[in-house]
């Protein structure tokens, strides 16, 4: 996100979009259902499954809200 900073306000780029995916997202396709990745952590010994953020998550929803990117992460 410190990059995207650097873009917005040294490089003056037009950044208007951020998804949160990541290239070794892909990565699960050779592990099936062992390898667990994305904002929220699932139990899934749990029958209600439930949902507990990760701190990414946490910080994702800051830029939601915040309708963009707020000084340094």
């Amino acid at each position: 996100m410190t990059l995207f900073l650097s873009a917005i306000h040294v490089d003056e780029v037009n950044l208007q979009m951020y998804c949160a995916w990541s290239l070794l997202d892909n990565f699960e396709w050779n592990n099936g259902y062992s390898r667990r990745f994305g904002l929220f952590h699932v139990d899934f010994e749990d029958p209600a499954r439930p949902r507990v953020p990760y701190r990414s998550a946490k910080e994702y929803a800051k830029v939601i809200r915040n309708n963009g990117l707020e000084g340094s992460l």
